[in-house]
This record gives structure tokens, C-alpha cells and sequence, in this order.
């Protein structure tokens, strides 16, 4: 991981572009999926202030290829 057979992600602060353009997939995805995929592989969520931890750049590729050490 991340791989890109996924969508890019913007790459914006709290992820603003993609809230746009699907706002109720995003919902779901920081809401259940990244908590309990994290459970599931053992990794504590992804923090904003210490930006580590297992989150959306786990999985998905930003603008210009892996962000937070992915």
C-alpha cells in the first residue's frame, strides 16, 4: 500500500475536494472504514497532529504519490 489501482487524492488540508465531490463516500470511509481497518491490522488512526498512523493515504496515492511516510 498505497497503490495506484485507487483514486489520487487531492492532497487538501481535511480532505475539501473530495467532501465535494462525494460527500457521503467520504463520510462513510473516515466514519467505518479507516477505523476498522486499522483495528484490523492493528494500527492506531491516522492523527492530523502527529500525522501518523493508518488513514486514507494508507490506501490511496496523493497528488504526487504517497504522503505521510506510505
Amino acid at each position: 500500500m498505497p497503490t495506484a489501482a485507487l483514486p489520487r487524492l487531492s492532497g487538501a488540508l481535511l480532505l475539501g475536494p473530495e467532501f465535494n465531490r462525494a460527500p457521503e463516500t467520504t463520510r462513510l470511509k473516515l466514519d467505518r472504514l479507516v477505523p476498522e481497518m486499522s483495528a484490523a491490522l492493528g494500527l492506531k488512526p491516522f492523527s492530523i497532529t502527529t500525522r501518523t498512523g493508518f488513514g486514507c493515504y494508507s490506501c490511496h496515492l496523493g497528488p504526487t504519490g504517497a504522503m505521510f511516510g506510505n
